[in-house]
């Protein structure tokens, strides 16, 4: 759970290349816990698009595959 807040805390960095790393390795992440898919939620919105498109992809990923009930609780 240690690297999943130094990803969170990527996601916030002034850098691009690290919050892009950080939404990538939030993809492949299993169990990642609720503020993690809303730091996603927010990244989806980067100013780099590059950045917006991987946190996409992986917040896809988490709420389809990784968690395919996660959307049941919003309902």
């Amino acid at each position: 759970m240690a690297n999943i807040e130094r990803f969170l805390q990527d996601l916030q960095g002034d850098n691009p290349e690290k919050r892009f790393d950080a939404c990538e390795r939030l993809l492949f992440s299993v169990g990642i816990p609720d503020n993690a898919i809303e730091a996603l939620r927010k990244a989806t919105k980067d100013s780099d698009p590059e950045v917006a498109d991987m946190a996409r992809k992986a917040l896809d990923t988490q709420l389809h595959v990784m968690r395919p009930r996660y959307h049941l609780k919003r309902i």
